[in-house]
């Protein structure tokens, strides 16, 4: 298999993952969000050692929240980067080279940025509620 194709399997694997990630945390912190704490503190005082753990995180819910928020921020960093530099190094000058980079690269994150938002936002949040 030639480089470029390589990479070209690579970006691609490497956006499916972040998006799959991306939407698990979404689906997570909706689900948190969702929680009814009131149920959850009955369940407690029944015993269930699982409402134990789950009102301690809810307990600490601005650490729980701004975690997820910079796990999201994370992954995202580290796709953008990585496959923006697989995409100029090593994509662009066999397949793309009549594009201007600037444009090119725009578009791709445009791209990546629709596919986040639709499945890494708002298909794991309808899925949750």
């Amino acid at each position: 298999m030639s480089q470029p194709i390589q990479n070209i399997l690579t970006i691609g694997i490497i956006l499916i993952i972040s998006i799959i990630i991306n939407g698990i945390l979404t689906a997570a912190r909706t689900a948190y969000m969702s929680l009814d704490k009131k149920k959850i503190k009955e369940k407690q005082e029944a015993g269930d050692r699982q409402a134990f753990f789950i009102l301690k995180i809810i307990n600490n819910s601005k650490n729980f929240v701004t975690g997820m928020d910079y796990m999201e921020k994370l992954n995202h960093l580290i796709a953008a980067s990585f496959t923006s530099y697989l995409l100029l190094e090593t994509i662009w000058p066999v397949y793309l080279e009549q594009v201007p980079k600037l444009l090119g690269l725009f578009i791709f994150f445009l791209l990546y940025g629709i596919l986040l938002i639709v499945f890494g936002q708002l298909v794991p949040k309808t899925r949750v509620l």
